[in-house]
């Protein structure tokens, strides 16, 4: 069982936006927290994403904390709205 995807935008042969569209249209992932990790922080790029469906969505470089809180944050919420 996966319990969260971590995805970047800038991936070979599919990008960030595209994985995230497609895990979002099987209904097995649509649920599934998911965090965009980019290094690119403008606003139409994060809105891009929120409207694709992400949880969460951080910036390079990060710090690891942060990213683990983030993480600890979505698969906690998503397993208390599974019940």
């Amino acid at each position: 069982k996966v319990d969260v995807a971590i995805l970047d935008m800038e991936m070979p042969r599919m990008d960030g936006y595209e994985l995230l569209a497609l895990l979002r249209g099987q209904a097995q992932f649509a649920s599934l927290p998911v965090i965009m990790l980019t290094s690119r922080a403008a606003e139409k790029h994060r809105r891009k994403a929120f409207e694709l469906g992400a949880n969460e969505f951080l910036v390079k470089p990060y710090q690891d904390e942060s990213l683990l809180a983030t993480i600890n944050r979505v698969v906690n919420s998503a397993e208390a709205l599974a019940g």
